[in-house]
């Protein structure tokens, strides 16, 4: 469904990428982690066009999206949940998930597409007439992936969905995302919570200095000894001896 091959992406001078390949296939949910500073989250602009790329090209379903307008990467069923949410804080619920109307190819699949919102985001719908500052952090999430449901994605990529959220309301986004997935919708996933995003994904890249580190089932990835070490650190330790471990932890990548 989405290929990348031999991505690379500068900012200026500053080269973030170099040589990326990867790939999502119809029907799972694949996940990127990493280190802040790694590269997770302009990998996932260019594939919406949000960043032009330096060298290599992005396919969607197989047509080449390199560089494409991202309005029209959305009008092609590519959707975007982005890191810190961006909502219009004046506006209403109901009006924020309007603006996705213009992403959707016609007025159908955006009725489609709200009608999936409120169903699987019935506290939204409680609140669509509320304005959206005034939301909770945890509602504020809900509704960014609400928001791009409107507009009906075949693929939704989605920059650390947990990031900022107590572990309660972390447990209940997954779910809906998973719900979201089993209804037919591509999940490709950048989570800071290393742990979570193994054991929630069908398979994991592993992402280090703007370079593919390594890839695999992530079951496999969640059981390696070499990834354990140095990629999870004490968290698992502390998971196998039965000490709490929050999905909110912020350091997954820490090293000693």
């Amino acid at each position: 469904m989405l290929r990348v091959e031999g991505l690379e992406v500068s900012y200026g001078t500053l080269q973030v990428l170099w040589g990326i390949n990867l790939e999502v296939n119809q029907g799972e949910i694949v996940a990127l982690i990493g280190a802040n500073g790694a590269g997770k989250t302009t990998l996932l602009k260019s594939c919406v066009g949000q960043l032009r790329t330096k060298a290599g090209r992005i396919l969607f379903q197989d047509k080449d999206i390199t560089n494409m307008p991202t309005q029209k990467i959305v009008r092609m069923g590519l959707g975007l949940v982005p890191e810190g949410r961006h909502v219009f804080p004046d506006l209403t619920v109901q009006e924020n998930l309007d603006v996705a109307r213009y992403g959707a190819q016609n007025e159908q699949l955006a009725n489609f597409g709200m009608e999936m919102a409120f169903e699987l985001f019935p506290r939204l719908f409680e609140r669509k007439f509320q304005k959206a500052g005034s939301l909770s952090g945890g509602e504020q999430q809900m509704m960014a992936v609400a928001r791009a449901l409107v507009s009906q994605p075949q693929l939704l990529l989605m920059d650390e969905p947990s990031l900022g959220l107590a572990p309660i309301l972390v447990d209940d986004l997954f779910e809906l995302i998973r719900k979201i997935n089993e209804r037919g919708v591509t999940i490709f996933l950048v989570e800071q919570n290393a742990f979570l995003a193994l054991e929630f994904s069908d398979r994991t890249y592993i992402l280090q200095d703007g370079k593919i580190f390594t890839e695999g089932l992530s079951v496999e990835l969640l059981n390696s000894d070499t990834i354990r070490e140095a990629y999870l650190g004490g968290v698992l330790e502390a998971k196998d001896n039965n000490i709490s471990n929050s999905s909110g932890y912020t350091q997954p990548f820490s090293r000693n």
